[in-house]
């Protein structure tokens, strides 16, 4: 049986986590169980070897990626800006 063309593959996946930083605690509701569904999706991630990206916009001011998103993970590179699009030239 023939995979559907729509159907992922790792070689072309990445898992993208956009500044889930120390302030923004401060104004989400019910932050804890966002942090834990990203720790799950690291957690998946990690297993099937797709790569993380982590991004922190204005990192001195809004501070680093909330420990909790972090612990016992080994992410990919991480950007220090974000504005309106990823300063990477693999994406268009």
């Amino acid at each position: 049986m023939e995979r559907h063309p729509f159907v992922a593959t790792r070689q072309e996946s990445l898992l993208l986590i956009i500044d889930v930083q120390q302030a923004m605690l401060k104004v989400m509701n019910g932050w804890q169980p966002i942090t834990a569904r990203i720790r799950q999706l690291t957690a998946a991630a990690g297993q099937l070897e797709v790569p993380i990206l982590l991004t922190e916009q204005y990192a001195k001011g809004l501070g680093g990626t909330i420990a909790e998103v972090l612990e016992g993970r080994r992410c990919g590179p991480q950007c220090s800006t974000l504005s309106g699009k990823i300063p990477n030239k693999s994406f268009p």
